[in-house]
C-alpha cells in the first residue's frame, strides 16, 4: 500500500469522470441577500433558531425552505419523544430498548439536519457552495497515523491501513488499525452493495446513496488476554438536501441503521466466550466544499452509537449509555491524491490523518 500511495496514478493523464452537472443552485424564494441582511439571518438562526429551525432562512424571506427545516425539526422531535417514551414506559425492557434507542436516534439526526442546515444554510452564500462527487473510483488506498488516549489501555499510536476495491455497485474493504507502540491490532472486513447512488461504473445525479453492507472485525488485545470477534450487517443512506429545497444545495445528511453481535473471547483457563448484541446507528450531517477535478472536499460531523470502536461510548450512569460524537473531513486539493482526518470522543479520544489516493480504470474517460 505504502508503493502504491507514492507511485503515479497509472491514469493520470485522462483525469477523474467529470460529475453530472450538480442542480441549479439559484435561489428560488428571494433574491440573494446583502451582508447586513445575511448577518440578521445567521443571528436568527441561532437565536431563535435554536428552538424554531428555520428562523433564518425565515428572516431571508425563504419562508418555503423555513417551513419545511421547521416540519424537518418537528418530525424528529417526535421520533425522539416517541423513543424516549417507549424506553421510559416500558422501563427499558430489553426487548424494546434496541427498537425504541433507534427510532430516538434517527430523531436526534432530523433535528441536528434540521438546526445545522439552517445556520450554514443562511451563513454560506449559495453561489460559492460545492458540488459532490458523482461517481466513486475503481480502487481507493488510505495509509495514515491515529492517535488514541484511552485510560484503559497502554496502546496511542496506530498505522492505520485501508483499501477499498468498487465495482458494478459491489465494495470490499479491507482495513486494519496496528499498534505501534503496543501488542494489539484491529483488522476488519467490509463487503457492501450499493444499488443507487454513485458508484464506480455509474455516475450518479448527486451524492445520494443507498449501501446495505456486512462486516467481519477481529480485535485482539494481546497483553490483556483476550479479543473480540463482531459479525455485522447495516443499510446507511446518504440524501443530499437541495432535495428537499433547492436553498440546501452543498449540504447533505447521512443515516445507519444495524445489528452486530459480538464474542469476547478469554485467554485465561476458566473464563467461557461470552456474546452480547450491538445496536449499530450513525447519523451526520455535512457539506461539499469545492467541485471534483479541483481542489474538493466532504466534511461532516457525527453521531455515532455504536460502542466497539476506539473512541467507544460516553461514560455516566446519568446520560444511560450514548456513544461517541466526531467529525470527518476528506480533501482532494490535487487530483487523485489527497488527505482524510478524523476525530471521535466517547470513553477515549482518538484522531489521526491519512494519505488518501484513488485509481480509475483505462476504459473511464
Amino acid at each position: 500500500m505504502a508503493v502504491a500511495l507514492l507511485a503515479p496514478a497509472p491514469c493520470a493523464a485522462a483525469g477523474p469522470v467529470a460529475p453530472v452537472p450538480s442542480p441549479d443552485p439559484s435561489p428560488t424564494d428571494a433574491t440573494e441577500p446583502s451582508p447586513g441582511h445575511r448577518a440578521l439571518g445567521v443571528g436568527a438562526s441561532v437565536l431563535p433558531g435554536v428552538l424554531l429551525h428555520g428562523s433564518g432562512h425565515f428572516v431571508l424571506g425563504q419562508g418555503r425552505t423555513a417551513g419545511r427545516l421547521l416540519a424537518l425539526e418537528g418530525l424528529g422531535l417526535g421520533l425522539v419523544l416517541v423513543g424516549g417514551g417507549t424506553l421510559i414506559g416500558s422501563g427499558a425492557s430489553r426487548y424494546l430498548v434496541g427498537p425504541a434507542a433507534a427510532v430516538g436516534i434517527m430523531g436526534f439526526g432530523m433535528v441536528a439536519t434540521s438546526l445545522l442546515a439552517d445556520v450554514i444554510g443562511v451563513a454560506w452564500p449559495i453561489e460559492t457552495r460545492g458540488a459532490p462527487q458523482t461517481q466513486r473510483p475503481v480502487v481507493e488506498l488510505e495509509l495514515g497515523h491515529r492517535a488514541v488516549h484511552d485510560p484503559q489501555f497502554a496502546y496511542a499510536h496506530f498505522l492505520y491501513q485501508r483499501l477499498d476495491i468498487q465495482r458494478w455497485g459491489w465494495r470490499v474493504s479491507p482495513s486494519m488499525w496496528l499498534a505501534l507502540d503496543d501488542e494489539n491490532a484491529r483488522m476488519r472486513l467490509e463487503v457492501a452493495y450499493r444499488p443507487w447512488g454513485p458508484r464506480s461504473d455509474v455516475a450518479a445525479e448527486d451524492g445520494s446513496y443507498i449501501e446495505v453492507r456486512s462486516a467481519v472485525t477481529h480485535h485482539r488485545f494481546a497483553p490483556e488476554r483476550f479479543r473480540t470477534i463482531t459479525t455485522e450487517l447495516a443499510t446507511r443512506g446518504r440524501i443530499d438536501l437541495w432535495r428537499l429545497d433547492r436553498e440546501l444545495v452543498g449540504q447533505f445528511t447521512e443515516a445507519e441503521l444495524g445489528l452486530a453481535v459480538q464474542s469476547f473471547d478469554f485467554d485465561v483457563a476458566g473464563l467461557a466466550t461470552d456474546h452480547e448484541s450491538l445496536l449499530l446507528a450513525r447519523v451526520a450531517h455535512g457539506v461539499y466544499v469545492g467541485h471534483p477535478r479541483r481542489p474538493w472536499a466532504e466534511v461532516k460531523v457525527l453521531y455515532e452509537h455504536r460502542h466497539d470502536t476506539f473512541a467507544g461510548g460516553i461514560n455516566g450512569r446519568l446520560i444511560g449509555a450514548p456513544g461517541s460524537f466526531g467529525a470527518e473531513a476528506k480533501v482532494y486539493p490535487l487530483p487523485y491524491f489527497g488527505l482524510r482526518g478524523e476525530f471521535a470522543a466517547g470513553a477515549a479520544l482518538y484522531g489521526g490523518i491519512s494519505l488518501i489516493t484513488y485509481l480509475f480504470t483505462p476504459e473511464d474517460p
